[in-house]
């Protein structure tokens, strides 16, 4: 009876009305859930209908992503079609397990391999750090885009990595540091990473090559001293 008198339009207008979080929008989405039971394709295609309005979104996400174990594998056939804002939301609500899946591992690679920064910066906060190795050359790749939030997420992904022999990748970047006009923030984050790598052993040349740059930023870090060398 309830699909017959109630429009699902409109239960998620107020669901996307409603405080996130609030015991409003949690009673409005489980009369949804409970009354009409909208299939994981009605799901999909109410978003992509309300898909210039994430907010409105949020409680369907919620509730496919809850109730299915594999929900990528109903989103991935739209995936060009979602805008940012979405897909940050379809990958935060993403549970461990339901990454793991073929669709999963298939909207990852999506990620990965788009030409947009956005795309692989997404990809790169979802996937799990253990894959991290698995996609070295990308995440190097990532250190020359000119997006430094980009650059920003490779680094710090890098440094998860641990692989010596991404050191010289890293030291190369610093040493346009002036040419390419980092800001302090990444310098600092890039000589994190290249300490964690490598440890001490780059301190040397790293004062000789950018002298002050060098010593002003890692003393930040504490790398004006000479600290224990790191064994990777």
């Amino acid at each position: 009876a309830w699909k017959n008198i109630v429009d699902p339009t409109l239960f998620t207008e107020l669901i996307g009305g409603a405080t996130p979080g609030s015991d409003r929008q949690k009673a409005l989405s489980y009369l949804m859930e409970k009354y009409l039971r909208p299939t994981p394709e009605k799901i999909v295609a109410t978003v992509l209908e309300r898909k210039e309005d994430p907010t409105s979104c949020r409680a369907l996400i919620d509730m496919m992503h809850y109730n299915d174990a594999d929900p990528m594998r109903y989103w991935n056939p739209h995936i060009k079609e979602l805008p940012q804002p979405i897909l940050e939301l379809i990958g935060q609500r993403l549970q461990a397990r339901q990454l793991v899946t073929q669709s999963g591992v298939g909207f990852l690679q999506f990620l990965w391999t788009s030409p947009d920064p956005a795309h692989v910066k997404l990809g790169i906060q979802l996937t799990p750090p253990q894959w991290y190795a698995r996609q070295r050359d990308r995440l190097l790749a990532c250190l020359e885009e000119p997006v430094e939030s980009l650059r920003l997420a490779a680094t710090d992904a890098l440094r998860q990595v641990k692989d010596p022999s991404t050191g010289i990748y890293v030291l190369n970047i610093l040493r346009r540091a002036d040419e390419r006009e980092l800001s302090p923030h990444e310098i600092r984050a890039l000589l994190h990473t290249l300490m964690v790598i490598g440890g001490d052993r780059y301190l040397p040349f790293l004062e000789q090559s950018l002298g002050p740059l060098v010593k002003k930023s890692a003393g930040l870090f504490g790398f004006g001293r000479r600290t224990p060398t790191h064994h990777n």
